[in-house]
């Protein structure tokens, strides 16, 4: 079953390639527009610190020290595009994807404008659908601290280093799981909103959730071996 869904992927992906490129590069140009601001900020604050070359590599904590302790007064006034530029990208991203879902799904190539289209018709439910599941998130995200709960009451409060070294690794590794659940019921409940034509998105949310309890390890191991062909296409 997971072959036979991951071969049906692979296969409207490639009668779909003009959508993919079109996507992608909208992606990419609204990326860049909007990380302007903030490379101009990262720019102004780090080019004449020895951390700036540290930053060609990724942002680190160490920058972000130093960007809170002493500019704080360019965060207060810079403070509420940092945030915003996220969240504009962030709806970006969920305004597209129902264009991307709607093309995929109902596999009517109709040329780039059908994209649009599509993106235009699914936005307010997948925002609605997005506010809904805040709490899943939220749920999935603080399960992490039932191991150090379980620490608590093994080993009390004071408990031996390599406790604490193997139990946050157990933690880390299952908040990791958390998120990839959380965007699994999400993108079924995208799924299924679309399909069902679903105008009522906690009825698909909660579809969205049975699905993904009823299949756990196929859903799991199909977003794995999604993911590890795409991170092989992309290095090829």
């Amino acid at each position: 079953m997971i072959i036979k869904s991951l071969i049906s992927g692979l296969s409207s992906l490639k009668e779909n390639k003009r959508m993919i490129i079109v996507f992608y590069l909208a992606n990419l140009i609204a990326g860049l527009i909007i990380m302007v601001p903030f490379r101009s900020l990262a720019g102004s604050l780090a080019g004449y610190s020895l951390l700036g070359k540290d930053l060609s590599s990724g942002l680190n904590m160490d920058f972000i020290i130093e960007l809170i302790t002493k500019y704080s007064s360019s965060l207060t006034t810079a403070s509420g595009l940092i945030f915003l530029m996220p969240l504009l990208y962030g709806l970006w991203t969920l305004f597209i994807s129902g264009g991307a879902y709607g093309v995929f799904i109902h596999g009517k190539d109709l040329g780039i404008s059908s994209l649009w289209t599509y993106s235009a018709k699914y936005f307010g439910r997948f925002f609605r659908l997005f506010l809904w599941s805040i709490p899943i998130f939220i749920i999935l995200y603080l399960t992490q601290f039932i191991f150090t709960g379980i620490k608590f009451i093994i080993w009390g409060d004071d408990p031996y280093q390599y406790i604490n070294y193997w139990t946050g690794w157990v933690r880390f590794g299952w908040t990791y799981l958390a998120f990839i659940f959380y965007f699994i019921i999400f993108d079924y409940s995208r799924i299924i909103l679309i399909i069902n034509n679903e105008h009522r998105t906690r009825s698909a949310l909660w579809q969205g959730i049975k699905f993904f309890f009823k299949h756990p390890i196929r859903t799991v191991m199909l977003a794995l071996m999604v993911f590890c062909l795409s991170q092989i296409a992309f290095l090829v």
